[in-house]
């Protein structure tokens, strides 16, 4: 689910700031794939005209394969990483292993204990382009794409997926982002056994970025369906709709090499499985938070923040024949940090490792990630 905030935030002033990292943007309570308000080259992903404003880089994520389930957390990272090139009227990323998360929330979803486990998307081939450089509209097209199969499995179940997904935005003058998302084909056969089945039916994503002087004011609709067979033949439906709105503002704090950003934002979601007898889960929440980022020497920066849910923070269970169940969500209050260290056009970025809530000395830093700017 997309986070709702009400955010202080802060990038690095005094040489190539430490974008493009996964850790930067989960240290300030962002999402990964992108922000709505943060800068960072990581911004592609959600809108790929923001590639006109990058600037050369290789950035490499250390992590591990992410087990059966494809699952990127910040304790147990995936491995992945991106050259990033600007120069010419058609500036371009190709990324290598950048999965895409909500299909790999699906087909867990999908991937019951019953059912077995479908494939996920892995060695993933991601591709990002600019067109019209230098002129008010600025273009950006990206295609993200995944083919496997395994047939060596001890049960002799033969399994394969492919992914292939398309977004599209433009950067209207100075003021105005839209973006759109397209998930083509999600697919998947074999689980349990061979006639197992998942089908993503046409995903759509669109969303809309107003900049208003020192403020940013979003909208986003993301709608995803599928579809998918259980041993038996038994066919089921999963659901989602999410509608984001938010605003935020940003203050630079040039004494202090530092920048202070809030936001406020909120969030709808739904998420319906089953089929006769269906499970349907509804979230409203609405977050606020604050956070720092800002350079203490000329080879160190840091940042943190904090967001939690006030106000609307609800969520409500819905299951055929059954009355249904609402509850506040508890504990929502969540505070990150990390840092970035700065060594001759080298960045280390890194998310701070805590054990029960203290940080842990033995292990500082995890989602490590290295950048080189040139």
């Amino acid at each position: 689910m997309w986070e709702l905030s009400f955010l202080l935030v802060a990038a690095v002033i005094g040489g190539p700031p430490a974008f493009a990292t996964k850790s930067r943007l989960e240290a300030l309570n962002q999402d990964s794939m992108g922000s709505f308000f943060v800068k960072d080259e990581r911004n592609i992903f959600l809108n790929p005209a923001y590639i006109h404003k990058i600037d050369r880089r290789i950035n490499l994520e250390w992590g591990d394969d992410g087990g059966a389930s494809k699952t990127d957390t910040v304790a147990a990272p995936k491995a992945e990483g991106g050259w990033f090139e600007n120069e010419g009227s058609f500036p371009y990323t190709i990324y290598l292993g950048n999965e895409d998360n909500e299909s790999i929330s699906f087909r867990n979803l999908a991937g019951t204990s019953a059912s077995g486990t479908f494939l996920m998307p892995d060695n993933t081939l991601d591709f990002t382009w600019g067109m019209g450089s230098g002129s008010a509209n600025r273009w950006g097209l990206g295609a993200t794409l995944s083919n496997n199969k395994d047939e060596t499995t001890v049960a002799g179940v033969e399994r394969s997926e492919t992914f292939v997904g398309f977004r599209a935005g433009v950067l209207v003058g100075e003021e105005w982002e839209f973006y759109s998302h397209l998930a083509l084909v999600d697919e998947a056969e074999g689980a349990a056994v061979d006639n197992d089945g998942y089908k993503g039916k046409l995903g759509l994503k669109v969303g809309a970025i107003y900049n208003l002087d020192k403020y940013r004011i979003w909208g986003q609709i993301h709608k995803k369906d599928s579809e998918y067979e259980v041993v038996g033949g038994t066919s089921q439906d999963l659901n989602a709709f999410e509608l984001t709105v938010g605003a935020g503002h940003t203050e630079e704090l040039s004494s202090r090499h530092a920048f202070l950003i809030w936001f406020a934002q909120l969030e709808r979601e739904s998420l319906e499985q089953g089929a006769s007898v269906s499970h349907e889960l509804e979230t409203t929440q609405l977050l606020a938070g604050f956070g720092v980022e800002g350079q203490v020497k000329r080879w160190l920066s840091l940042r943190g923040s904090i967001k939690q849910g006030v106000l609307l923070n609800d969520q409500t269970n819905k299951t055929t024949g059954t009355p249904s169940t609402s509850n506040s969500i508890a504990d929502s209050a969540t505070v990150a940090g990390g840092m970035s260290v700065l060594l001759n056009g080298f960045y280390l970025d890194g998310s701070f490792t805590t054990t029960a809530g203290t940080l842990n000395a033995g292990n500082i830093m995890s989602r490590v990630a290295m950048s080189y700017v040139y």
